[in-house]
């Protein structure tokens, strides 16, 4: 018999008013289980339960905070053997993703989060000589920010990594003495309720945890416009992101948004393909393509592309299309038949656009049920194609080509999204042969309108135009980074920062940004800090802190690149150093909404 899953509101377990929901797995589309349906009204509740409990949590030791935390990473992990397989069910997740991606990472990120409760995250200001004025006496001043929870917190995941990324959402929060109400998405939200389950039970207090789930819009909505939740964490579409910031205006919430994203390949003509050929596959049907951070732009020098196409032709032929469950599948489902539509529709209208679809992974003849889309390879690609400016998020590549890097580097750019990553010899990769010539690698990269950071390794910062923006309501924004590894994300959760360098971001490199399972080759950057003026700023009442981001890489990864209206800039670092140390980025600036693209 399927558990019966329900809502937990002020403590208290109930079953959603509006009835329930079918989950369905999407490598058979057999019913996983029942999903509760929460009310408008029951959303609220859970706003104003968490509201009223944050006073108590937020005075509760963080020492009692952590330990809570590490009972609850015990807890999941005592859960791990029933919760792959849940996950695997309701996601489609590849046996391999599943089992070391999903739960152990949640449980990773409960722990760290607990170790990080226990630190003094205040910030002492440096002494300064201050002239006397008709205010004040003057003298050599100093003082200490004191960081405070921001307060009731709403956390909305996506399907791709539902757990996971709840894990980084709230066990951040609830460290730095915040409350959350967890709204996963509807496609899977059981392995979800599974932690607020764990929660509840190692005796988090009532109304800290919340939990409401919905197919239906107006639960969420009730939520980003309540006057009860203060802060709105949200991982998803940029067109769900965009009302979540409208909405959220009224109350002046604090928003991490981490949206859409299009990634670029691009590679030069003295690149290793080889190298290149294999940091694409490897990301190419991961999670069957529903990751932000893909490079599905390949931007190829034309002397190149006849080899870089056959050989991502022979690498699709190798990646296995079928049950999830399979430790041999590389390409499981996308997550629903609404999903795979929409891929299929991309498909259908790059061919329409002139695109060459030199493979083609619209339903898989083997396989009868399921949402399958296999690895698809679109090439004589143009920018004006759909294809190639839309977010598909499924297992499909567009290949455009170049003759100078000035071509290249406009193409990359090009798009709302414009995102790049970097690896080594890769920039979203970049691959090229620079060797020991980093002046010839900054020099490329600083021409980047944007850019993301490592998977598993986020600075305090932005995201920037439609990938998405964080905004910080006590009118000095720092650290406003969403969090999903290191210890700056728990910033995010504090509310009364101070603010530095306006106009001004800093771009910073890491070193030794692991992502488990990508297999890229890395590249050594990091320690140089570059500032890059942010364009056209508009100043307003209120401060917009742009995050930074999310992209793979292995062993080092550059930072990111920042864009204003007008203008913008960029920044790439290297060393061939092994400093394992990072400097953190900051990144602030006093604007309207209008005043970052």
């Amino acid at each position: 018999m399927a558990k019966n899953y329900q809502l937990l509101i002020g403590g208290e377990w109930v079953d959603g008013e509006n009835g329930t929901t079918p989950v369905l797995n999407p490598a058979d589309e057999s019913l996983v289980g029942e999903a509760p349906e929460a009310s408008e009204r029951q959303a609220r509740d859970a706003a104003a339960a968490a509201q009223d409990a944050f006073p108590g949590w937020a005075a509760t030791p963080a020492r009692e905070r952590a330990a809570l935390l590490h009972a609850a990473a015990e807890k999941l992990k005592e859960r791990r053997d029933r919760l792959v397989p849940l996950i695997i069910s309701e996601t489609g997740a590849t046996a391999n993703v599943g089992s070391r991606m999903q739960v152990p990472v949640a449980i990773a990120r409960l722990r760290e989060y607990a170790e990080l409760a226990v630190r003094d995250h205040d910030i002492a200001l440096p002494p300064n000589a201050t002239p006397a004025t008709p205010l004040a006496p003057g003298g050599l001043i100093g003082g200490v920010v004191a960081r405070q929870p921001v307060g009731a917190v709403a956390t909305i995941s996506p399907y791709n990594f539902p757990l996971v990324n709840q894990a980084g959402k709230v066990a951040p929060a609830l460290a730095a003495g915040c409350t959350v109400v967890m709204k996963p998405a509807p496609q899977d939200p059981f392995a979800v309720i599974e932690l607020a389950e764990v929660l509840d039970e190692v005796g988090v207090p009532a109304g800290v945890v919340n939990i409401v789930t919905s197919a239906a819009p107006e639960p969420a909505a009730a939520l980003s416009g309540s006057g009860n939740i203060d802060m709105v964490s949200f991982t998803g579409s940029t067109g769900i992101g965009e009302r979540i910031y409208e909405s959220g205006a009224s109350t002046m919430k604090r928003l991490l948004l981490e949206l859409g994203g299009k990634g670029a390949a691009i590679v030069c003509d003295d690149a290793d393909l080889k190298a290149a050929i294999g940091a694409i596959a490897s990301v190419w049907g991961f999670h069957s393509g529903q990751i932000c951070t893909a490079p599905t732009r390949v931007i190829v020098h034309k002397s190149r592309v006849d080899e870089l196409v056959g050989g991502l032709e022979k690498a699709a032929g190798h990646m296995r299309v079928g049950d999830p469950n399979d430790p041999k599948t590389i390409v499981g489902p996308v997550i629903s038949a609404a999903q795979r539509g929409r891929i299929e529709g991309y498909i259908d209208g790059g061919a329409a656009q002139g695109a060459t679809l030199l493979i083609d992974g619209r339903r898989p003849e083997h396989l009868e049920k399921g949402f399958y889309v296999g690895p698809t390879l679109l090439t004589d690609c143009t920018p004006d194609m759909t294809i190639v400016k839309e977010e598909v998020f499924g297992p499909v590549v567009a290949v455009l080509t170049y003759d100078d890097d000035d071509e290249a580097v406009a193409l990359a750019n090009g798009g709302d999204f414009a995102v790049l990553e970097v690896h080594k010899p890769v920039l979203d990769y970049l691959i090229t042969d620079a060797g020991d010539n980093t002046a010839k690698e900054q020099t490329f990269a600083r021409r980047f309108i944007k850019h993301q950071l490592s998977d598993f390794l986020v600075f305090p910062g932005g995201w920037f135009g439609h990938l998405g923006g964080s905004l910080n309501c006590d009118n000095a924004g720092v650290d406003g980074g969403i969090g999903l590894k290191t210890g700056r994300n728990i910033d995010a959760c504090f509310g009364h920062d101070h603010g530095v360098d306006c106009a001004v971001s800093v771009d910073v490199g890491a070193v030794d940004a692991g992502f488990v399972g990508k297999h890229h080759v890395g590249l050594n950057l990091c320690r140089i800090a570059g500032r890059q003026p942010r364009g056209l700023v508009s100043l307003k009442t209120h401060t917009m802190t742009y995050p930074v981001a999310n992209g793979g890489a292995k062993s080092g990864v550059f930072q990111r690149i920042q864009r204003g209206i007008i203008g913008g800039g960029a920044s790439f670092a290297r060393s061939a150093g092994g400093d394992s140390g990072v400097i953190a980025g900051l990144q602030f600036f006093q604007s309207g909404r209008g005043s970052a693209g």
